[in-house]
């Protein structure tokens, strides 16, 4: 590598280098590489595009600027901001403690100070400064830890799967207390010939889950949805999501089966009733605060009514 690749190479993060050597290095196929450092393989495909993105990046401004920032062009917080997150790719939060900024940590506060800062950039009558500001926001563009604004910040540069949202949901639904399980079981579980049908973990159970029959109507739909839960049509997607339940210690953390499992795992959950309903749920209940007792009692109010 010359000077300027060097500048470039020193800017990147040692996982991203890693993406960028080892599969040329050990002639590996992108499933092995991922595999080999821990990631699945959309997930390494992702740093590998962002880790190729940044070199050709740093290394056509190292080509025209000797050094990131213009000799006594910026004020002193924001020279150690831009190296916070360019030269140490630290998040927002990671860059007030480098600077020992406390302000920072107060989201109105570091908002207008970044943005007041990065319009300075953009109405500098030097091309350096420009140029900065849009290296910035290419940065943040392709970053994991954006830290613009989303004032001053443009779309990400890839689509990301929203892996973490079903990994949290599976991982609430593996916390329930076993008394709450119990008392969805004894208030819900419904034996009438037709009906509806819901999956819950179930350590008691040595499949690790239950599928309960539930009564089949809008009702229950609706509290199902309240206690998000998915509510299935069909026994068979019910004991699908059930048996996943009990499989996702085990095969969502391998990136070749992690992928499988993900992908089967949305797939069987589309066929929820109230698939749409719990989707746009940004927060679910915690199982510990659901009132059972109080749930009951209403059900047995209805029922005298």
């Amino acid at each position: 590598m010359n000077e300027i690749q060097n500048k470039a190479w020193n800017l990147l993060t040692e996982k991203e280098k890693q993406a960028l050597t080892l599969g040329l290095g050990y002639a590996k196929s992108s499933w092995e590489v991922g595999e080999m450092m821990g990631l699945s393989h959309y997930k390494f495909l992702e740093l590998k595009e962002r880790a190729e993105r940044f070199f050709k990046l740093f290394e056509g401004y190292f080509s025209k600027y000797p050094s990131l920032v213009r000799p006594n062009s910026l004020d002193d917080r924001f020279r150690d901001f831009i190296e916070g997150i360019i030269e140490k790719r630290m998040s927002r939060k990671e860059v007030s403690q480098y600077m020992g900024d406390s302000s920072l940590l107060v989201k109105p506060i570091s908002t207008a100070m970044i943005i007041k800062w990065y319009k300075g950039l953009i109405s500098s009558s030097d091309t350096w400064d420009k140029d900065l500001a849009l290296l910035i926001t290419e940065v943040d563009r392709w970053s994991n830890k954006r830290f613009l604004p989303r004032d001053i910040q443009l779309p990400s540069a890839y689509l990301r799967r929203i892996k973490w949202k079903d990994q949290s949901y599976m991982r609430w639904l593996i916390k329930w207390p076993i008394q709450k399980i119990e008392a969805i079981k004894k208030i819900y579980t419904n034996r009438a010939k037709e009906g509806y049908f819901i999956a819950i973990s179930d350590p008691s159970n040595d499949m690790g889950y239950c599928v309960l029959q539930v009564k089949k109507n809008r009702r229950t739909i609706l509290e199902m949805t309240s206690l998000g839960l998915y509510i299935f049509p069909e026994l068979v997607q019910a004991d699908v999501l059930g048996y996943m339940i009990s499989k996702y210690s085990e095969k969502a953390n391998s990136p070749k089966s992690g992928m499988r499992f993900w992908r089967d795992y949305r797939d069987n959950l589309k066929m929820a009733m109230n698939y749409n309903d719990l989707q746009n749920l940004s927060i679910l209940p915690r199982p510990e605060d659901i009132e059972f007792s109080r749930i009951k009692k209403i059900r047995e109010k209805r029922k005298e009514k």
